[in-house]
């Protein structure tokens, strides 16, 4: 069978733990799409700190940010935007403010909404040492995302939906597993929230119908692709639904079990270039087309 679109998560699967994305990677997603597949990127990240790895891959990609609730073409034109229904939105925010509170911010299409500049900073900065850089360079770099870009903007919370914003997702970060599931359930029982993890130490809120798999859905009747003729490949809950929905479904060695366990393929980790393994596994002897005989 012949694959035509390639769908790939970036964190923890494509880049590996400092965040770097390889040249073994580069080259695999190079060499499948000269191949005629079609490759997205689809990631919970928003699409300002997704264009930087673009210029580095050399290929026009397709692009589902913000977990699924924005599609972008490969000329970085938006086809489509989900947000959170209003009413919605405005419970989650209740959840979320209301005390104990947690680290939250949210995404639309173009910015990410904070409560204060130097609560992202102190939040950049600690994601910036978990993917392995020097204390300086951590501090250099969440420094100038937090107080010199222009993709953050400060918000009041409370009165967010009042000033007329809308938001396709959010993310909450704690490292307090306990607050953050006692959040989670009191968030599950809204009826048109979906909410799911990227990592053990965050949880992410968006629309019932804005997820990876729906957002790939779109994505393939745009193009007329059929879901059998589809790889997907994740390493978190996150990326359950496009796994599911692609006709080869692939897990990284690092991914959750339970993703592992509805994946059709296990690969290697993503500090090993999962993705080049993954595409190596699928590439006939002749190298002609990208297919697996069943």
């Amino acid at each position: 069978m012949k694959y035509k679109l390639l769908a790939t998560d970036m964190d923890g699967t494509l880049l590996d733990d400092g965040k770097n994305l390889s040249e073994k990677n580069i080259i695999a997603l190079q060499k499948a799409y000269q191949q005629g597949m079609e490759i997205a990127l689809c990631t919970g990240r928003p699409f300002h700190t997704v264009e930087p790895y673009l210029e580095q891959i050399g290929i026009k990609c397709w692009l589902i940010t913000n977990n699924g609730a924005v599609i972008r073409n490969p000329h970085k034109e938006i086809m489509k935007t989900h947000y959170i229904d209003e009413n919605s939105l405005g419970e989650v925010l209740k959840i979320l403010v209301r005390k104990p509170s947690l680290y939250f911010h949210g995404s639309d299409e173009k910015y990410t909404y904070v409560k204060s500049r130097w609560s992202r900073f102190g939040n950049l900065y600690r994601f910036e040492r978990k993917s392995q850089k020097s204390h300086l360079r951590s501090l250099g770099r969440a420094l100038q995302a937090a107080c010199f870009t222009s993709t953050y903007q400060l918000v009041n919370f409370e009165t967010f939906i009042e000033q007329g914003y809308r938001m396709t997702n959010l993310i909450v970060i704690s490292s307090d597993y306990h607050l953050l599931e006692a959040k989670k359930k009191q968030l599950k029982e809204l009826p048109d929230i979906f909410v799911t993890r990227s990592g053990n130490d965050n949880m992410e809120i968006l629309d019932k119908h804005a997820t990876k798999g729906n957002a790939l859905k779109i994505l393939a009747n745009n193009l007329r692709i059929s879901p059998e003729t589809i790889v997907a490949i994740g390493d978190h809950d996150n990326d359950l639904s496009m796994i599911e929905y692609a006709g080869m479904g692939i897990a990284v060695k690092n991914a959750t079990e339970s993703l592992k366990k509805n994946a059709d393929m296990v690969v290697c980790t993503n500090n090993n270039d999962a993705l080049s393994c993954a595409l190596d596994l699928l590439l006939d002897k002749q190298d002609s087309y990208l297919q697996v005989e069943f």
